[in-house]
């Protein structure tokens, strides 16, 4: 296993910085990877929130332009895995809904910065993708429906109906794009979670798991 950061938003780094640093990593396991003991043709890509964002995109990227699918596998868990361009025009702004935040309200001497945490998902895309005239055109090259296709790496997508900070319609609008492509994809949208709804000894973790685990064995053997 390795586990590999990226240079991230929070530190003022854009969208294809982080991307970059994910094919990098890519490069650097198809390289070196025999030499520490791994398999370059058993490539199993996981991440969470901005990390599945990330390592979903460099997947689909990495894969369209080798000969051969690099990434056999993908787990994105909560991240904008769907068509960023709409989720941009669509989201103004949101205030978190989800069941961790409204239980937090109902706790006595709970701060009001902890019951509320204002999100602008329309202006969390602004920033990775850099703004400027140029801000359409990265929002597309972000979005990985952009980048689905026949060479779309088999994907498990774990995103909670009412994560606060990423939109359902992310899972719908990847759904779609994998479908059209004809390629495995695996959708767990559980109910009454907020986003990180794995974290823990939670449902949605032993779904994941359970998922996880298949899609390793799968890619073990060689199947999709």
């Amino acid at each position: 296993m390795v586990a590999a950061e990226y240079r991230s938003g929070a530190a003022g780094w854009r969208g294809r910085d982080m991307v970059e640093d994910a094919l990098d990593l890519l490069t650097w396991v198809l390289k070196e990877g025999p030499r520490k003991g791994l398999d370059p043709r058993k490539v199993v890509v996981m991440g969470g929130s901005a990390g599945a964002h990330v390592g979903l995109l460099a997947s689909l990227i990495a894969n369209k332009a080798a000969k051969d699918k690099v990434v056999k596998g993908v787990v994105a868990r909560y991240g904008a895995v769907g068509n960023l361009t709409a989720a941009h025009k669509e989201h103004a702004s949101r205030v978190p809904r989800g069941l961790g935040e409204l239980l937090s309200t109902l706790q006595p001497g709970a701060s009001s910065s902890s019951r509320v945490r204002g999100w602008d998902e329309k202006v969390a895309l602004e920033h990775i993708a850099g703004g400027g005239k140029s801000l359409e055109a990265e929002l597309a090259y972000l979005s990985p429906v952009t980048h689905v296709g026949p060479w779309a790496p088999p994907t498990v997508v774990l995103h909670s109906t009412q994560d606060e900070f990423y939109s359902s319609r992310h899972v719908a609008d990847f759904t779609s794009a994998m479908h059209q492509a004809k390629r495995p994809l695996l959708a767990i949208e559980p109910r009454l979670h907020s986003h990180g709804c794995d974290i823990g000894s939670t449902a949605p973790f032993q779904l994941t798991k359970y998922a996880l685990v298949g899609l390793l064995r799968a890619v073990k053997a060689g199947n999709e």
